[in-house]
């Protein structure tokens, strides 16, 4: 009898110690990109923490897969990228079976807003290429669309919290309808200065938000501008008596040929977020692209 008593305590203490192992395991979740990694990390909370491969001073375009990122791969329980168009350099490994049946490609999701490539120089009538953008993360209603998709996906891996998951995107969807109205209200005063932007990272945002730039130095992940589509940049800001250039981190030296404009002045928009603090979130990205929109368009008279 004695025994027998030890033995269902050893037992209940053993499926004690299993549960707790159980429910103390993390999952692992794999991103690519900062933007996707903070979006991800909205809905996981302080359940799980997400990683992303890819740095914000590498563009998704130049990356190349290292051993180390091909291990957090095959260990990852979750994988969420943009897909093929976005991060081209995961494309042929999360097409492979064993990847495919845990990743979640976000620009394949239906629903999902896609717009083609502008070509470069002054906007007008026909101004579309036929490859996707691929900054599609900087459309809002893309990103509430995914945080559904990646919360629907939590509760089936980790039923346990699956109510946090459900509670964890309403407050999202919630906030994003919010920022959206509040953005918008910033950048709809009257009379913006006329701007172009030397790389066209900005089209789902500016679509969101009722931008219209003049025109664009180089389409998606492609090579700066050329000399011929500067010239053509220049004569139309030539028309304005201010105006506004947005370039990338990298391109303060090609702008030097347009601020030669009278009334033209330079901003640095980032897409991604790269300089941001630890406080980095999906949501005060499209903040801080809104307000260096605003800082420049709407100067004061």
């Amino acid at each position: 009898m004695f025994q027998r008593a030890i033995f269902s305590i050893f037992l209940f203490t053993s499926s004690l110690i299993m549960a707790s192992s159980t429910a103390a395991k993390s999952l692992k979740i794999v991103t690519d990109l900062k933007p996707v990694n903070a979006i991800v990390a909205t809905i996981t909370g302080d359940t799980h923490a997400p990683v992303h491969l890819i740095n914000s001073e590498i563009s998704a375009h130049d990356f190349a897969l290292k051993p180390s990122d091909i291990r957090k791969l095959q260990s990852a329980d979750l994988i969420v990228w943009l897909g093929p168009e976005g991060t081209p350099a995961l494309a042929k490994l999360l097409a492979q079976p064993e990847f495919a049946t845990k990743a979640i490609a976000l620009n394949n999701l239906t629903g999902v807003v896609l717009l083609e490539n502008r070509e470069p120089g002054v906007l007008h009538g026909h101004k579309h290429g036929h490859e996707i953008d691929p900054h599609t993360w900087l459309e809002p209603d893309n990103a509430v669309l995914w945080s559904k998709v990646i919360a629907e996906r939590l509760q089936r891996l980790d039923p346990e919290n699956a109510e946090k998951y459900v509670a964890n995107q309403d407050t999202f969807a919630k906030q994003m309808s919010e920022l959206k109205l509040k953005i918008k209200t910033k950048l709809s005063a009257e009379h913006p200065l006329p701007y172009v932007q030397l790389h066209d990272a900005f089209q789902y945002f500016e679509t969101a938000f009722g931008l219209n730039p003049k025109g664009i130095g180089s389409s998606g992940e492609h090579s700066g501008p050329s000399l011929g589509i500067l010239n053509k940049l220049r004569s139309e800001l030539a028309q304005y008596s201010a105006s506004c250039i947005f370039v990338s981190n990298t391109q303060h030296g090609t702008a030097h040929i347009l601020t030669e404009v009278s009334g033209a002045k330079t901003t640095e928009l980032d897409p991604i977020g790269a300089a941001a603090d630890q406080n980095y979130s999906y949501q005060s990205l499209l903040e801080t692209v809104a307000d260096d929109f605003a800082t420049c368009l709407f100067r004061p008279s």
